[in-house]
């Protein structure tokens, strides 16, 4: 096994996690890899990991064990478990808060399991795309148009749960508002380049749509084309913070159209019925998250802020269509059974 981090002159690391994270141990690079070296993919070829029992007694029995790189702490290996399924599957939800546990629910259906992906460097989130393993779960709200082909070669069954975008955009005000106040310099937000933007919302009542107003309209230019229209951005844009058009909505129907299994959040148990049926899994026990009446408060502030509002445009044509399509298959299912 070999490990090239991000600096290709760094000495990589891994972690052995056993017993579900509670042992966790450091090993250092062990083996030569010259052959990576003369391929220009790391300065001194110091970069290689000999796995044998002798050096890794996890091989040897039948605990669960993973290995992951040690800096980025993204999954290398993972003991497969009992009966997991043969399959590669991608769940986009795309909200910055979780509306459900699905990734937890099933990580012992799948050997390889990846959740919040949009935060995993871009050449490690590759490599999770074209990784070994026939069995991987892959979720997150990653810009999808960029591993469109990718999922496609590597025949992953793509998933969707959909919320209301007035609720999604909500979830961000929220978010960015806790994240300043817990965290203001989190590697999270930095790394996308949103210090600036938890620092605007550190304050704002968002219960008051005046303020929300306010706040919105003093949103620098690149801030606020990050923030607009983030499900049509999602599926049809290529950069975080690129401008959304009317252009990008049939882009983002015409990605969605190859999905799978597709479901709406206030539709949830339909949407683990569906997910069943494709994995032959049961996905009853997947939980669903309700709304807390304080943020039931903030969603329908955001209802009544016309600034909000005016930034989903796109994905309210977008959700529409998705929908309008979603009750036809409703209703044609009915009318064949």
């Amino acid at each position: 096994m070999w490990v090239v981090p991000d600096n290709p002159s760094a000495v990589p690391a891994i972690i052995v996690s056993t017993g579900g994270g509670r042992t966790r141990r450091r090993e250092e690079t062990n083996w030569f890899r010259p052959d990576l070296r003369d391929l220009r993919m790391h300065s001194t070829g110091n970069c290689g990991f000999l796995m044998t029992p002798e050096n890794l007694p996890e091989m040897a029995g039948e605990e669960p064990f993973e290995i992951y790189e040690a800096e980025s702490n993204v999954l290398i290996y993972r003991r497969s478990p009992k009966n997991c399924l043969s399959a590669r599957v991608l769940f986009m939800h795309g909200h910055m808060m979780e509306r459900c546990n699905l990734v937890q629910r099933l990580s012992n259906d799948f050997q390889m399991v990846y959740s919040d992906v949009e935060f995993i460097p871009e050449e490690a989130l590759v490599n999770i795309f074209y990784g070994f393993s026939t069995s991987c779960l892959v979720s997150g709200a990653l810009m999808f148009s960029n591993y469109r082909g990718m999922v496609e070669r590597q025949q992953f069954v793509r998933t969707a749960l959909l919320i209301d975008p007035v609720w999604e955009l909500a979830a961000s005000f929220s978010f960015l508002r806790t994240i300043a106040h817990a965290n203001p310099g989190s590697d999270h937000w930095r790394n996308l380049g949103r210090d600036g933007l938890t620092a605007q919302f550190k304050d704002v009542d968002l219960t008051n749509p005046a303020e929300i107003n306010r706040a919105v309209k003093q949103l620098g230019e690149r801030d606020y084309a990050m923030l607009c229209n983030p499900l049509v951005r999602r599926f049809s844009a290529k950069l975080i913070d690129e401008p959304i058009q009317p252009l990008h909505v049939p882009k983002a129907l015409d990605a969605i159209a190859d999905f799978e299994v597709i479901g709406f959040d206030d539709e949830f148990p339909l949407f683990q019925e569906l997910l069943s049926d494709h994995l032959d899994r049961d996905c009853s026990l997947i939980e669903h998250e309700q709304d807390t009446p304080e943020f039931a408060a903030i969603v329908e502030a955001v209802t009544r802020s016309r600034a909000a509002t005016e930034m989903l445009i796109h994905d309210f044509a977008f959700y529409e269509n998705v929908r309008t399509a979603y009750e036809k298959y409703k209703d044609d299912a009915s009318s064949s059974a």
